[in-house]
């Protein structure tokens, strides 16, 4: 490990290894005895390998150091992704069939504990239950945010998918991977151009939520991103596979009463609830499922179908509409680099004409209160991670501000 003038540790390999730590606490049962950079605990031993990526930086994934499952692991093509990323994914998982990666240093560990002890291993945990050998693993950490979890792609010795392993790393990711996993099962798509995955196992792990899910990937020649008529379908047919909408009135829906009770003792919060029950609170509002995170990234599609991933934000008492509402605003901030306030200034000058809202046939009369319940939804996911002292999304602050100005043009 390279050492500073005075011997310290490298702040940037310092962070790697708490990040290498991170993961092996929520994968393991003896945390810092796992994974090494030495090439195995014995000679003796059978060891499994993975090559730590970016090579610098904070840790991303683990990706097996076997051409094979590698390119397996790159194979990752979802609706987000541009022509030209697209294309640099099939070049590199050409370069990690062809060995490149053998030359980067690896990270070590023993074969047994990892895919066959299950009192050791989640992943083992999780190839016991599941009855399926499995030969190799690419764990993916992601970016250091709130729902940060370890996400592992488990596969068998022909370098086949069997599943991905989503392990709650905290008492909030708990709860995400719990959402996901009850909603899979919830849901009853009736529509053949909405697929989701299924739940193949789900147990707790060291007090932890975990739950394997079935992989919906296609063959990279089949994928295509799916065009904005394709969105309306798959948001109309979530709404059917939740049980179809339902009408309330705007104080007494759940989106309402929710975001009511999560703003607590925050007065200026509960003013704004207040005034918006006072202005529409007797409006009528049509209440359904929704995805919760209904953007391109969570979005696999074909020519005839869009599997949707990632349903940990997923409930079934939202305002008609939300999730498209969700994909302009996602989509312009992470796609395009907008900040948040335009994408909703653009849905606020739509007034009582907002063209995603139409799509799903929701009367104009509707349009703004519904508006207005995603707004509150954006603010309440803020005020649940301040509750956990947890960085917040950075959208709260500009859905408040439209929910004033929505408030404000109607007391007029």
């Amino acid at each position: 490990m390279p050492n500073g003038p005075q011997g310290e540790t490298d702040p940037a390999d310092q962070s790697r290894n708490n990040d290498l730590r991170w993961a092996e606490t929520a994968l393991f049962d003896t945390p810092g005895h796992v994974l090494n950079h030495e090439s195995g605990p014995s000679t003796s031993s059978a060891t499994t390998s993975w090559t730590a990526l970016p090579a610098r930086g904070p840790l991303r994934r683990l990706v097996p150091a076997s051409a094979r499952f590698a390119a397996e692991a790159f194979a990752n093509d979802h609706d987000a992704m541009s022509p030209t990323r697209r294309a640099m994914g099939r070049a590199a998982r050409l370069s990690v069939r062809s060995g490149t990666l053998r030359f980067a240093p690896k990270l070590y560990a023993d074969t047994t504990t990892v895919f066959h002890d299950p009192a050791s291993s989640v992943i083992a945990a999780a190839a016991d239950a599941l009855g399926r050998p499995i030969a190799a693993a690419a764990i993916t950490l992601g970016p250091r945010r709130y729902n940060r979890k370890p996400v592992v792609q488990l596969m068998n010795a022909a370098a086949e998918t069997v599943g991905y392993l989503k392990v709650g790393a905290s008492p909030l990711t708990s709860a995400m991977v719990a959402t996901e996993a009850a909603t899979v099962d919830r849901l009853c798509p009736t529509s053949a151009i909405l697929r989701v995955p299924t739940v193949l196992w789900r147990s707790r792990w060291h007090g932890c939520e975990v739950a394997c899910f079935s992989s919906v990937a296609v063959r990279a020649a089949e994928h295509v991103a799916a065009d904005p008529s394709r969105l309306v379908e798959i948001a109309l047919a979530v709404v059917q596979a939740g049980g179809g909408q339902h009408d309330h009135t705007l104080r007494d829906c759940v989106p309402f009463t929710r975001v009511r009770s999560a703003a607590g003792p925050n007065s200026d919060i509960q003013k704004l609830i207040d005034i918006a029950a006072e202005v529409f609170g007797d409006r009528t509002v049509s209440i359904g499922s929704w995805h919760g995170d209904f953007s391109p990234w969570n979005m696999i599609s074909t020519a005839d179908s869009t599997a949707l991933i990632d349903w940990e934000f997923a409930d079934d008492a939202m305002a008609i509409g939300a999730d498209l509402l969700h994909n302009r605003v996602m989509t312009a901030t992470h796609l395009r680099g907008e900040a948040p306030w335009r994408p909703l200034r653009v849905l606020l000058d739509a007034g009582d004409d907002v063209p995603e809202l139409h799509a799903m046939a929701v009367p104009s009369h509707q349009h703004r209160p519904h508006l207005l319940l995603y707004l509150l939804e954006l603010m309440r996911r803020d005020l649940e991670l301040q509750r956990l002292n947890q960085p917040d999304t950075g959208f709260g602050v500009s859905a408040r501000a439209a929910a004033q100005a929505i408030l404000a043009d109607a007391v007029r």
